[in-house]
C-alpha cells in the first residue's frame, strides 16, 4: 500500500501534463477581424501584413472582392485587430490633377536656357551650332481700353556661322601687326572651321623641331604649366584686355608673374609625328574671346 501511493501520484502528474500538452497543441494564435462596408480580402491582408491567397483560403473565401458587412475574418499569427483606412480616391485624382497642371504651368512659364559660347584656349572640335541657342525677344505691351495685352514678337533661330564670329572693331582693338609670329614656320591649320568639321580658335605652325618660341606682344605671364590635351601651355596678357596662348611647347623657359618683352624667348616647339619637325598652337584672345591671329600678324 505503501509504494501504491507514490506510483499513484506520479501517474497523476503523468496524466495532467500530458493533457495540458494536447490542450497547447491544439491552440491557434490569431484574432478575428470583423468586416466593414467595402472591405476586400486585399485590404485586410494589406492592413495585416499577411497574404491575400492564403487568407483566403483559411478563411474559405471563393471570392476575393467586397466582403459582406459585419462578416468575421480570422488572421492567423495577428496580436491584436486593426481598424484598416481606405484611401480617398478623390484626393488621389485631386493630387494627380493637380500635379499634372503644375507640369504644364512649368513647362509653359518656363523658357529653354540660352547658352553663350566660351571656348577654352586651344579647345578643338567644338561645333559652334551646339553653343548657339534661339534667340528669344521679349514681349511687347500695348495699352487697349486700359489694360496692358502682351503682344509677343517672333522668334527667330540665328544661323549657324561658318566661322567663329569676330567682335566688332573697337578703340581698344590692335591694328594689323601688331603681334609678332611667335615661331618662325608655315600655317599648316587655319583658324575656324576645318574641312573635317572641326573648329579650331588657334592657327597651327609648323617649324624645325625644338625652334626659338618668342613672345608676340609684351605682357605678364599668367599661365605658365602642362595642361590637359594642349601639352606644355603658356598665356602672356596684354594690354587692351588681350591674351596669346602658346600650347604643345617643348619646353617652357619663363614662369607665372614674369614680365615678358615682345619678341624675347618663352620656350622651344615642341615635336609632331614628321622626324625633325616641330609646331605650336598659337591663338590671340579679346576679353576671353578667340580672335583670328591672321588679322593682328605682320
Amino acid at each position: 500500500m505503501r509504494h501504491r501511493i507514490p506510483f499513484l501520484a506520479i501517474l497523476c502528474l503523468f496524466i495532467i501534463a500530458c493533457a495540458s500538452q494536447q490542450s497547447n497543441t491544439y491552440k491557434t494564435k490569431g484574432v478575428y477581424h470583423s468586416v466593414k462596408k467595402g472591405e476586400t480580402i486585399s485590404d485586410i491582408a494589406r492592413a495585416y501584413n499577411t497574404n491575400p491567397g492564403k487568407l483566403a483560403e483559411i478563411n474559405h473565401t471563393k471570392s476575393p472582392g467586397r466582403l459582406e458587412e459585419n462578416s468575421v475574418v480570422f488572421i492567423p499569427d495577428a496580436i491584436s485587430v486593426l481598424d484598416i483606412e481606405k484611401p480617398k480616391k478623390s484626393g488621389t485624382k485631386n493630387s494627380q490633377t493637380q500635379s499634372v497642371q503644375k507640369k504644364a504651368e512649368t513647362g509653359k512659364k518656363t523658357p529653354p536656357p540660352s547658352r553663350q559660347q566660351d571656348i577654352k584656349p586651344g579647345d578643338q572640335g567644338k561645333n559652334l551650332a551646339a553653343s548657339s541657342g534661339p534667340e528669344v525677344k521679349k514681349p511687347i505691351r500695348e495699352r487697349t481700353g486700359g489694360t496692358e495685352k502682351e503682344k509677343p514678337k517672333d522668334v527667330s533661330t540665328p544661323q549657324t556661322p561658318l566661322l567663329p564670329q569676330e567682335p566688332p572693331p573697337s578703340a581698344n582693338s590692335a591694328a594689323k601687326g601688331s603681334f609678332a609670329w611667335p615661331v618662325r614656320g608655315r600655317v599648316t591649320a587655319n583658324y575656324g572651321r576645318q574641312p573635317n568639321g572641326m573648329v579650331n580658335n588657334h592657327i597651327r605652325i609648323t617649324a624645325r623641331d625644338h625652334a626659338p618660341v618668342v613672345a608676340a606682344a609684351t605682357g605678364t605671364v599668367i599661365f605658365s604649366a602642362p595642361l590637359r590635351d594642349f601639352g606644355e601651355t603658356i598665356i602672356i596678357k596684354h594690354d587692351n584686355q588681350f591674351a596669346t596662348v602658346y600650347s604643345n611647347l617643348g619646353n617652357r623657359s619663363v614662369k607665372a608673374d614674369s614680365r615678358i618683352k615682345k619678341s624675347e624667348i618663352i620656350g622651344l616647339a615642341g615635336k609632331s609625328e614628321k622626324k625633325g619637325e616641330g609646331y605650336i598652337d598659337f591663338e590671340i584672345r579679346q576679353n576671353n574671346k578667340a580672335r583670328n591671329p591672321l588679322l593682328f600678324l605682320p
